[in-house]
């Protein structure tokens, strides 16, 4: 997950006790120079690190109410799948769902670290490597039905021809098994090979690998395909704006922007800028971060986000899944739900996507 000593790009002064028995030093040009080994460098026992104001029951006190907050929101998303299974129908719902379990699943993984940190177990023990493991495979995971997602919302706006729409249904299936497919065989990969295993580190308060040097093969190939994946999702979300644009440029209304544009907007921050600026950190271009008291933690929160930013996106904004919640029919008290036509609106006879969700 977090490999942060694996590339430092900033400059940095850091002033130390000369009676410490290790020595270092920056090199303002490009990398940080540590005479010592590098796995020192990376263990919980590195004590040239600055001292934390928080402790383990503080950080997993924190970590868990996020993570059981996530878990309920996701619940409620799934509870709209379960109360309006026409759902169920569209592509772009079913994807929606899966991705949904994935990060479910993060949650709980995230939940039960957060308890074993507050009981302070053993980070290095079976139970924290499975979870660990589980965790990576799942979030990258997450990352790939994010990119079928956006290649759905692409296809749909596009209206592709390629192939017709039964088989489209079977290449979108198709595409869901690979991605749970992918999340089984990186979760075993993670567990079986030892140099690749995770543990929470009680030092940065975030997972890291078990072996630095050996991990370096499985780090760089972590990094490059999540950044793959989302740098193409960023570039079919930008061609689905200018497609957007341009429908509206045929129509008669004089509003090219408006409103529903900025979910659009919005949902990139949040699934794509958001894991683009966590993977950043963990490679190294704001390690500033782990050498600050208040901001060690953030990395981490910025993780737990991340597993849960679509199905915050989802639950805010889709309209289709927020009327069929049961909070929603609880609130109402008709106890009615219902499924709108809301994704799409008709303009001289133009498809304009009103929200792309």
């Amino acid at each position: 997950m977090s490999n942060h000593s694996h590339n430092h790009n900033h400059n940095h002064n850091h002033n130390h006790d000369s009676n410490y028995d290790y020595n270092y030093n920056w090199d303002y040009g490009e990398n940080f120079n540590f005479s010592g080994n590098y796995s020192d460098y990376y263990s919980d026992d590195f004590y040239a690190r600055p001292e934390t104001p928080y402790n383990n029951l503080e950080v997993g006190i924190i970590h868990f109410f996020l993570s059981l907050t996530f878990m309920i929101l996701q619940i409620l998303v799934f509870s709209s799948f379960f109360n309006k299974r026409e759902l169920f129908r569209r592509t772009c719902f079913k994807i929606m769902f899966h991705h949904g379990i994935v990060s479910f699943i993060q949650q709980v993984c995230h939940t039960l670290a957060s308890f074993f940190t507050m009981l302070c177990i053993n980070n290095k023990s079976t139970v924290f490597t499975i979870i660990g493991s589980l965790l990576t495979a799942s979030y990258m995971g997450s990352i790939l039905f994010i990119f079928l997602l956006t290649l759905n919302r692409f296809d749909i706006i596009y209206s592709i021809q390629i192939l017709y729409e039964p088989s489209k249904q079977i290449f979108y299936l198709i595409g869901i098994i690979l991605c749970y497919l992918w999340t089984l065989i990186l979760f075993v990969i993670y567990f079986i090979v030892p140099e690749y295993r995770k543990y929470f580190s009680y030092t940065y308060y975030e997972w890291i690998y078990v072996d630095y040097s050996a991990s370096k093969i499985i780090f760089e190939f972590e990094k490059y395909s999540v950044l793959s994946f989302l740098g193409i999702s960023m570039v079919l979300y930008f061609l689905i704006l200018i497609k957007i644009f341009a429908l509206r440029c045929n129509t008669s209304k004089k509003a090219i922007f408006v409103a529903d544009d900025f979910k659009i907007i919005f949902h990139a921050f949040l699934c794509f800028v958001s894991a683009l600026f966590l993977e950043l950190i963990w490679d190294g271009w704001f390690v500033e971060i782990y050498w600050s008291e208040t901001l060690v933690m953030f990395p981490h929160i910025l993780f737990i986000f991340c597993s849960v930013s679509n199905s915050l996106f989802v639950f805010c904004f889709v309209k289709d899944i927020r009327i069929n919640m049961a909070f929603y029919k609880f609130f109402k008290g008709n106890g009615n739900v219902v499924i709108s036509n809301g994704s799409v609106k008709t303009i001289h006879k133009v498809n304009v996507v009103r929200s792309v969700t």
